[in-house]
């Protein structure tokens, strides 16, 4: 696992520095290869041969996907080359994981020094796995999202969208996913990492009754004449598909973790 372990890791530090306002383009991928690199070097796999193959292999993927991923909901087509970006080498990793080293040298000291009685005594590429879905779920996971809802039509993509403030999108009529979601994942993640699946499933069904509500008042709202708003069906599906994919990510990565 120690393979996906950075592979999660670079992408999730690439996506933290990208979201920053008034930076380079080129600083985002620069961080999260750095951070793969930084990972070889410290964690004992400098000598192996299939480690630098799948770090070259890598770091091109990462650059495919901060290519495309921020820019995801530009079209159909766009966002579904982020997914490849993201999924194709993800699934080569899960492929090849029976052939990935186990981590060792200083990074394995520093992964078992921890004195948190949750860490405590855990192996050190469980500890590194389970930062690494922790900070993917905080930063790409929403990237990921937006691309499948723009991929499958459950989201416009901006070539769809009638430009001006009369135009109300799904995003809009359920405020705060991008801050909800994040929030979600790491919920449900810390919960079956720490085996507590039942209380993970209550975080599932709280979302919908918490969304409930807002679900109801597209349902009953009279749009102004002139105005071009959503229907409730496909305010419903944008949530649905949103949600279904910020949990299976989430749920992945609890598997990840084991």
């Amino acid at each position: 696992m120690t393979w996906i372990a950075l592979f999660l890791l670079s992408f999730g530090l690439a996506d933290a520095v990208g979201s920053l306002r008034d930076r380079p383009g080129w600083l985002a991928p620069a961080v999260g290869g750095a951070a793969w690199l930084a990972g070889l070097l410290t964690g004992g796999l400098a000598a192996d041969a299939g480690s630098w193959i799948v770090f070259a292999c890598g770091v091109a993927a990462l650059l495919w996907w901060r290519r495309e991923a921020p820019v995801a909901d530009r079209d159909r087509s766009t966002a579904r080359r982020a997914l490849l970006a993201f999924g194709v080498p993800l699934a080569l990793l899960l492929a090849a994981s029976g052939l990935s080293p186990s981590v060792g040298g200083p990074l394995r000291m520093w992964l078992g020094s921890s004195q948190l009685p949750a860490l405590a005594g855990r192996p050190a590429a469980w500890v590194l796995i389970l930062l690494a879905t922790a900070l993917f779920n905080v930063s790409s996971a929403n990237l990921l999202v937006r691309a499948v809802l723009v991929a499958v039509g459950a989201s416009p993509s901006a070539a769809q969208q009638t430009p001006g403030p009369a135009t109300l999108r799904p995003a809009q009529r359920l405020r705060g996913g991008r801050l909800l979601g994040p929030m979600e994942r790491l919920l449900i993640l810390g919960l079956t990492a720490a085996g507590t699946l039942e209380a993970a499933a209550l975080v599932i069904a709280a979302k919908g009754l918490l969304r409930f509500p807002e679900l109801q008042a597209v349902a009953r709202s009279d749009v102004p004449l002139g105005h071009k708003s959503t229907t409730v069906d496909e305010v419903t599906e944008y949530f649905l598909v949103g949600s279904f994919t910020s949990w299976l990510i989430a749920l992945g990565s609890a598997a990840l973790v084991g």
